[in-house]
């Protein structure tokens, strides 16, 4: 029988076990272990970083074709295995919990073992000071006892609490007292729990954790990144643009010193939706020619629904835009020097250009000649259409004319056409000799003070323009414009402004080319007469090719029209151009490997020339697509189309191989017999670079998509170019700016791109091609950049020195400039009549008429 013992003291000394005794933490009694892997963590490693490595490459520089199929593959891979990774670490997980639940309940059976217990009560003055230990309940003798107060708990009670653990499930062992509750809490909490550096792990390599909450967010991350993928690779389809009612504009193409270009899309409001044709004033398909007995206007009111939409006739009205006196004082001047005896009034009145014709054959395009105009001078033009107006009071209906006035097209438009070429001999001697006169005969004209207006529209011997190739909207991608939280930007008013980064459809290269050329003039006319556009305007096999249809060409030009910030620069700039390769497909030649036409070509043709092709100067052939015009005596253009008449590359390069096809070169060099002496500076406008220094082992088509392929050709034609003086060549393509020097009298200026990738390998060296042998040698080397283009400002006013100045702009700012000095195309006068011609000259007489070169 045991002895009887102090209540609160245990025998041999020991301290009472319900005040000294911590139970053991579940946290310490078995640690967790990660499962490995294997093969499925290898893949999922290697797939999130494929994947993201990839979704960065294609939103931040070069978003192929190839995407499309790996990066949803990627993904889809990496979803699948880690969905499987989080379930078998999960599993795990639960198993580690309920082996060290099981654990903690046998280390507290075996404890209990140990445990000598009588009947007798504790004392309640020292169960004061212990922690109160909750017993299970239990029965004897049959009956079932109510649970003690903490009070008056036993040995005997802490013993049979024990037993019962041992016996009960791992749930009821972790409720069987408080202490042990905690420690299963915080044990679970460290199994689940991570820390910083494993979240940065898991982001970085896309791994699983333990944690079923955190691997949910780097799914959720990885997810992200896929749809921000999904909307530039889908962004050309998401836009309203696409659809062919829902743009419309009105800009000015080439222009000349008699005449202007008018380009124009403008689709029937009844194509939006049928209800739209109830008001069927606000959209009429009436001809011209027969308004008074078109019988159709009440039967379209009373229907409501158009079939099928009618052309619609368009007038294109304007009329003199002189505001200012001194602007009319200059008009009559001018129109003095061409015989006429005109008076300019400020209420001018408006007058009747050309009809056009907008058909559904035509996506709505049309293009007009306006002509018989004067040099030099500013129009104002707008649209105007006769519509069907209800008279009051009667239910007669009454033909007017309204001016088309939209939220794209605007009532007021202008353009300034180019000076008199037959004015430029006038105007150099008068320059020539005001500055003569203002310098002294032995002081050296300082070029500051001539410099004062690179772009004047006067002088048939001074202006600028602009070339540059490559656009894609949207590129390179930024988060801020991704479709959802571009919206939330827009209502915190951030990004809102023009070319803001919450816009979608932007195209920084023209926003950049904006605020250069037209805003930062505070009211002036823009710095650039026109821009040469050389190719790659889109992107219609980038990322996404819609195959060989003209209504999946028609889509991009329409999201293109579509951009606000290529809308600020058509709507100021003529811009003209010619095509390359990806407004057809990347890298097309005319003729295939087996010499038959490319079937892409018909398509993206006519929906090039519906949006672009049309409103260029007239081809010199029919049905051909390169063409020439001339500004003054100062400048000549010779654009050429390097796509069409190409043999395929892989063709050997001898003497039938060929580029330009044999009619195109021909009129190339008749061309420059016609403008070798007549013209100061003769550019040769080819799409694709004319030097060879472009290839290398990294660069795919540096040498098979450019001139260096068909060298043979190119030879031929620089021997040629060699011997007319100040000939220029303007290029694009390669995403990168250089600037060449081929037989030491060819400077080429190669500009790329306005809005595009470009690459940190360089792929241009003069140990390329024919720099080897010094044919080409590199002047300057400007790889780096998203947005560029070169401005050419061309100054003959001087005939004995003409000049152009090239300024290379890259992300808006002057990255390069250099001047190119001409030689003198004056033919050098001795004798007494040279003698005095000089002398008129520095005296400031303009007599040229009288000494003709």
């Amino acid at each position: 029988m045991p002895t009887k013992r102090e209540s609160g003291v245990m025998p041999d000394g020991h301290r009472p076990f319900h005040q000294d005794h911590q139970e053991p933490s579940l946290s310490t009694l078995l640690p967790f272990r990660k499962p490995s892997g294997g093969v499925v963590g290898i893949v999922q490693v290697l797939s999130s970083l494929l994947f993201k490595a990839l979704v960065y490459i294609f939103l931040r520089w070069i978003p192929t074709s190839l995407a499309s199929p790996v990066i949803p593959a990627l993904y889809l891979v990496y979803l699948i295995t880690s969905i499987y990774r989080d379930a078998s670490i999960r599993a795990a997980v639960t198993s580690h919990l309920a082996n060290s639940r099981a654990a903690a309940a046998r280390d507290i059976q075996q404890l209990a073992d140990k445990v000598e217990v009588t009947d007798k009560k504790i004392d309640s003055k020292s169960s004061d000071k212990a922690k109160s230990i909750e017993n299970t309940p239990g029965t004897s003798n049959g009956t079932q006892q109510s649970t003690p107060k903490p009070a008056t708990a036993s040995y005997a009670d802490v013993a049979k609490g024990a037993k019962s653990a041992s016996g009960a499930s791992t749930d009821k062992v972790t409720q069987s007292t408080p202490s042990t509750t905690t420690s299963a809490k915080h044990h679970d909490s460290r199994v689940h729990g991570f820390s910083i550096f494993e979240a940065i792990k898991a982001l970085v390599f896309g791994s699983s954790t333990r944690s079923s909450r955190l691997n949910f967010y780097v799914i959720l991350a990885h997810t992200l990144a896929f749809a921000v993928f999904l909307d530039s690779f889908l962004s050309p389809y998401l836009f309203p643009s696409h659809w062919e009612y829902n743009l419309a504009f009105a800009r000015t193409g080439a222009l000349g010193p008699t005449y202007a270009k008018i380009h124009v899309r403008y689709p029937p409001p009844e194509l939006a939706s049928p209800l739209a044709a109830l008001n069927a004033s606000t959209s009429p398909s009436l001809s011209f020619d027969n308004l008074a007995a078109d019988t159709s206007l009440r039967n379209v009111a009373q229907s409501g629904i158009i079939d099928e939409p009618k052309p619609v006739e368009l007038l294109v009205k304007y009329r003199r835009a002189l505001n200012k006196t001194e602007e009319e004082d200059a008009f009559r001047k001018t129109a003095r020097a061409y015989g006429k005896n005109y008076h300019a009034s400020p209420e001018n009145l408006w007058l009747n250009g050309p009809i056009i014709t907008l058909r559904a054959d035509n996506d709505w395009t049309a293009t007009a000649l306006v002509h018989d105009l004067w040099p030099s001078t500013t129009y104002e033009w707008a649209l105007s259409q006769f519509v069907p107006e209800k008279m009051d009071l009667t239910d007669e209906v009454r033909i007017v004319e309204k001016f088309l006035v939209t939220d794209s097209i605007s009532r007021r438009n202008f353009f300034t056409t180019w000076p008199d070429p037959r004015l430029s001999t006038y105007m150099q001697s008068k320059t020539l000799g005001s500055r003569k006169i203002a310098a002294g005969a032995d002081s050296v004209v300082d070029e500051a003070e001539i410099h004062v207006e690179a772009n004047p529209l006067e002088d048939p011997n001074h202006f600028t323009f602009a070339s540059t190739s490559c656009v894609k909207p949207d590129f390179p991608y930024h988060p801020a414009q991704f479709w959802g939280w571009n919206w939330l930007l827009k209502l915190a008013g951030i990004g809102t402004e023009s070319g803001g980064i919450s816009q979608r459809n932007r195209i920084p290269g023209f926003d950049l080319m904006y605020q250069r050329a037209v805003a930062r003039r505070q009211g002036s006319h823009p710095s650039l007469r026109f821009l040469l556009q050389l190719g790659d305007l889109i992107y219609a096999d980038v990322p996404h090719y819609g195959g060989p249809e003209t209504s999946a060409y028609r889509k991009l030009y329409r999201n293109l029209f579509a951009s606000e910030s290529f809308r600020k620069v058509f709507e100021r700039i003529p811009v003209i151009g010619i095509y390359d390769d990806h407004e057809v497909v990347n890298n097309w030649s005319g003729k295939d490997e087996n010499s038959e036409e490319l079937e892409a070509f018909a398509p993206a043709n006519t929906a090039w020339k519906e949006y672009i092709g049309d409103a260029n100067p007239e081809p010199l052939e029919q049905g051909e697509n390169y063409y020439t015009f001339q500004y003054g005596e100062s400048a000549a253009f010779f654009v050429m189309d390097t796509r069409k008449h190409r043999t395929h590359h892989t063709a050997e390069d001898d003497e039938d191989k060929t580029m330009l096809g044999y009619r195109q070169k021909q009129d190339l060099y008749r061309w420059l017999a016609a403008v070798n002496d007549t013209v100061a500076f003769k550019f040769v406008v080819s799409s694709v670079p004319f030097n060879t220094l472009w290839g290398g082992e990294l660069d795919v088509d540096g040498q098979k998509d450019s001139w260096a392929a068909y060298n043979t050709e190119r030879l031929e034609i620089a021997e040629v170019l060699r011997y007319v003086p100040n000939t220029i060549v303007l290029s694009g393509d390669r995403h990168e700016f250089a600037a060449v020097s081929v037989h030491d009298t060819i400077t080429e200026f190669s500009t790329s791109p306005l809005s595009m990738f470009y690459l940190p390998v360089r792929t241009l060296s003069q140990d390329h091609g024919d720099g080897k042998h010094g044919i080409d040698k590199l002047l300057k080397y400007l790889p780096d950049g998203n947005h560029k283009w070169s401005e050419f400002e061309v100054d003959a006013r001087d005939p004995y020195q003409p000049v152009v100045r090239v300024s290379v702009q890259i992300d808006g700012q002057e990255a390069w400039k250099t001047t190119v000095i001409g030689k003198s195309l004056r033919k050098t006068q001795g004798g007494i009549g040279g003698l005095v011609r000089n002398l008129l000259e520095s005296l400031g007489f303009k007599f040229d008429f009288f000494f003709k070169s």
